[in-house]
């Protein structure tokens, strides 16, 4: 189990993102899947996939969520990244425009 890769894949509770997480289990990849909340979709792939599939919850749009899951994965290399989230309703406070910092 140590030795399969990691993918991290954000925004995994539906759509595109729900389906990669699931051809990464498939393909027997040590899968971390984020949702902002519960998903019955994202539960029943981890349910079919236990060993691969760790779901965490994460808003993306809050530093706060993402720095403490920042934390959480420390000293757990991620061999790929796959982001998939976020719909920007108020973007006055993008990085490009000077919002706050993730630490």
């Amino acid at each position: 189990m140590l030795n399969r890769p990691t993918v991290l894949v954000v925004g995994a509770s539906r759509g595109l993102a729900l389906a990669l997480a699931e051809e990464y289990c498939g393909r027997d990849w040590s899968v971390i899947a984020t949702a902002r909340g519960p998903s019955k979709e994202l539960e029943a792939l981890a349910s079919r996939y236990p060993g691969s599939l760790e779901i965490e919850t994460v808003e993306i749009i809050d530093a706060g969520s993402v720095c403490a899951l920042r934390e959480q994965l420390t000293g757990r290399p991620l061999d790929l990244l796959l982001v998939n989230a976020v719909i920007c309703r108020a973007n006055e406070a993008t990085p490009s425009t000077g919002g706050p910092p993730l630490r």
